[in-house]
């Protein structure tokens, strides 16, 4: 071999070797690069499964939320501590939820939600308040916005409670009660009240609701009556001394000849016509005029209007909701 020949040999060589010295490199960063990879997948895929954890938990803990909101009770309001609704729901997580009250018609609703694995857990909270549609049980046996005509009716007051109180004057068998304007005494016949008579129908309906009473939800112990005015409301037997109701008339009423009620009943017009065998164990408001015959009785009742006082909806306290698992 000649010179020339021993140093083209050498070249070749030293060219192979760092040809392989490159593909090892490459070789090298490829691996890690695939290394890389898998431990990115693994991790979002981690991410990922703890993610939806988190969201399945969070979904149930709302769910429990609802539930229990849904589910509470004005009886619960001077009650113990209790468990609220629990379940599971239709991707396998699970919540549980446990009711406080406050006082002052307060209670606080917490709920936990577990995900499907049991692998990650929320907790929320939200306030209520009860609100009862009556703002204040009526303060006489019959209250009236207007001018009220008895005959042979009995109104029935009680201890320090008036018997009729009327923004209008009071006729007896078509004989104006004379009498100063608001006089209750001796009788318990309050009559002539200016300020009650000038009342607006809204601003009178607040002196005894909490909502409009055309706009309160049919409900049990709520009862809606929109018969074609003027209804005929005879034969009626509704509530019980234990189980008052809140009847709602939206219009006039013509006769309530042999009805019997236990509670509140509120006509949003004139009551006029017979109401011979009326047996009213509450108390009667009417924004209209009254006109009535028959011998009735009207008795101030004010266990029963109390019973009433529990009537209404749990409202969720603005600025009160919290996913404790974020407090700092």
């Amino acid at each position: 071999m000649n010179r020339r020949q021993a140093h083209r040999t050498h070249d070749h060589g030293q060219q192979g070797a760092a040809t392989l010295s490159v593909t090892l490199l490459l070789l090298f960063v490829l691996s890690l690069m695939s290394v890389y990879a898998a431990r990115v997948g693994l991790t979002e895929a981690r991410l990922s499964a703890n993610e939806l954890r988190h969201q399945q938990a969070l979904a149930a803990a709302m769910a429990g939320l609802e539930r229990a909101f849904a589910a509470l009770d004005p009886a619960l309001l001077d009650g113990p501590p209790r468990a609220g609704p629990a379940g599971t729901l239709p991707d396998g997580s699970a919540y549980a939820s446990h009711l406080r009250p406050e006082g002052d018609f307060r209670v606080e609703i917490s709920a936990t939600g577990t995900s499907t694995d049991g692998g990650s857990t929320r907790r929320l909270r939200q306030r209520a308040r009860f609100l009862p549609w009556l703002r204040r049980p009526p303060p006489a046996a019959l209250v009236a916005r207007e001018a009220v005509r008895l005959r042979d009716g009995r109104l029935r007051g009680g201890r320090e409670v008036p018997r009729l109180w009327s923004g209008g004057r009071l006729f007896r068998d078509g004989v104006p009660v004379v009498r100063l304007p608001g006089d209750c005494l001796p009788d318990g016949l309050c009559t002539g009240d200016a300020a009650l008579g000038s009342l607006a129908t809204p601003a009178w309906e607040r002196q005894f609701f909490t909502h409009p009473p055309a706009l309160i939800p049919e409900m049990p112990g709520v009862i809606h009556i929109a018969a074609p005015s003027p209804a005929r409301l005879s034969g009626l037997h509704l509530g019980l001394a234990s189980r008052p109701v809140l009847v709602i008339v939206d219009g006039d009423v013509a006769s309530l000849r042999d009805s019997r009620i236990h509670g509140l009943l509120l006509v949003r017009g004139d009551i006029t016509g017979d109401a011979g065998g009326l047996v009213l164990e509450g108390a009667l408001l009417s924004i209209g005029r009254i006109a009535l015959t028959g011998d009735f009785l009207i008795r101030h009742r004010p266990t029963v209007l109390r019973r009433l006082m529990d009537l209404g909806r749990f409202v969720p306290i603005a600025g009160s909701w919290q996913d404790r698992d974020s407090l700092p």
